[in-house]
């Protein structure tokens, strides 16, 4: 995947020049640590196609800003085909989750609950979301991570030789922008797990 900073952001930012090669390998490592962090990929993407263990009143999705839903497909344990769900008949969505309306249920579903009705089982969605252009904090993390790695790339918070010693500060600005990033971005435990 594509980072979230370039080179000549990390350069501007340590406040002279780097190695291209250098700088671009430290900005995909921090670019991938945000995304492992976070659960988000933040980049855009048209028509996703993901496949959802559902069984609940409600669906989240996982990938967030949600921008549009194009299809949802739903399957029963014992059902052969997959049936098309309409917006607003079927399901409603409030940001990234999707509620199944009444007409959802059926009683003779194995996962039936007496009052509350039947969900699908499994849930294909086709949605779009990520941003146009990554976050200001998300890119501003990348790039202070990446200038961790760049400039002390084994972390070391202390170095002795002989009579030569070399300390660094133990507090890395960086680890601290990556807990704002999970806490702002991370989303709640979906009561949905992504069929693999």
């Amino acid at each position: 995947m594509v980072a979230f900073a370039t080179a000549e952001d990390l350069a501007t930012y340590l406040h002279s020049d780097v190695d291209t090669a250098a700088a671009e390998q430290g900005l995909e490592m921090a670019s991938a640590k945000i995304r492992r962090a976070t659960g988000q990929n933040f980049d855009y993407v048209g028509a996703d196609e993901i496949l959802l263990r559902g069984a609940r009143p409600i669906l989240t999705l996982p990938q967030r800003p949600v921008l549009a839903v194009q299809l949802i497909r739903t399957m029963a344990i014992g059902e052969a085909l997959m049936t098309s769900r309409v917006a607003d008949v079927d399901y409603t969505r409030s940001a990234s989750d999707l509620y199944w309306t009444s007409t959802t249920a059926r009683l003779n579903s194995p996962t039936h609950i007496p009052y509350l009705g039947w969900w699908p089982d499994y849930v294909e969605v086709t949605y779009s979301h990520g941003y146009a252009e990554i976050p200001d904090d998300v890119k501003e993390c990348c790039i202070v991570r990446a200038a961790e790695y760049f400039t002390n790339p084994t972390f070391l918070a202390h170095e002795r030789v002989d009579d030569y010693a070399y300390q660094t500060s133990r507090d890395h600005q960086g680890d601290r922008l990556l807990e704002a990033l999970v806490k702002a971005y991370k989303g709640r435990v979906s009561m949905a797990a992504l069929v693999r």
